[in-house]
């Protein structure tokens, strides 16, 4: 299965991502997509963590979204696509809304990279601080709606961010805390003022999730990122 990607990076570096173990918060249009492209590069241990059904408004930017997942919860419908993408995935399903309080059910020590995708501030920020408070590393997702210019999108530290709503409410949290993280972002200025549902396009979220997962891709086996 993995003999294009060994003829690329190699069988050593084929190995690595077999051993590795990473966790994806939030199974959304961004984390979806995370999976996706993890589960086919051969990472051997995934975590899923979700607490949501999929939802028929979910169907224009959502991997998971199908007619046939509408109402499933996304943990089952991701473990059964990741399954059968790689039989031989080992996979850790956490069916829950992640809270403070309920943060050290995902066993944040285990991971070898965590891939942080949900929109709640404040969950974002307690999954944060307990990943450093556990030498865990992880990369956070800021927001991915209301844009259109995917060239825009950057890897950066939390405190470089900016146009971006939800990084702004989550770089404020983190100076508060004294906390540096890489997150992805994009610089472009929304399309749409004053907008109460946040508008959506179907390649944004899944460009973001795909350049997070070759972020942690590259990290996991070493690779130069500039």
């Amino acid at each position: 299965m993995y003999s294009r990607t060994e003829l690329l990076i190699g069988e050593e570096n084929v190995q690595k991502l077999k051993n590795a173990k990473v966790l994806i918060v939030g199974l959304g249009g961004v984390g979806g997509f995370v999976l996706e492209s993890l589960v086919r590069c051969g990472i051997g241990e995934l975590g899923l963590c979700d607490f949501d059904t999929v939802d028929i408004t979910n169907k224009n930017r959502q991997i998971l979204a199908l007619d046939s997942t509408i109402g499933k919860k996304k943990t089952e419908v991701a473990k059964a696509r990741a399954l059968d993408i790689n039989p031989d995935c080992k996979i850790t399903v956490f069916d829950i809304k992640l809270t403070e309080e309920n943060i050290n059910e995902l066993n944040l020590v285990k991971w070898d990279y965590v891939a942080e995708c949900i929109d709640d501030v404040k969950a974002k920020m307690a999954l944060i601080k307990t990943c450093k408070a556990s030498n865990t590393k992880v990369i956070s997702s800021m927001g991915t709606g209301n844009k259109l210019d995917s060239s825009q999108f950057r890897i950066v530290d939390i405190n470089k961010t900016e146009n971006d709503r939800l990084a702004r409410s989550v770089r404020k949290a983190s100076r508060e805390s004294g906390l540096k993280f890489d997150v992805l972002y994009s610089n472009e200025s929304p399309i749409q003022d004053n907008v109460e549902i946040i508008p959506t396009i179907s390649y944004m979220p899944a460009i973001a999730g795909l350049k997070i997962s070759e972020f942690i891709i590259k990290k996991l086996i070493d690779f130069s990122i500039d």
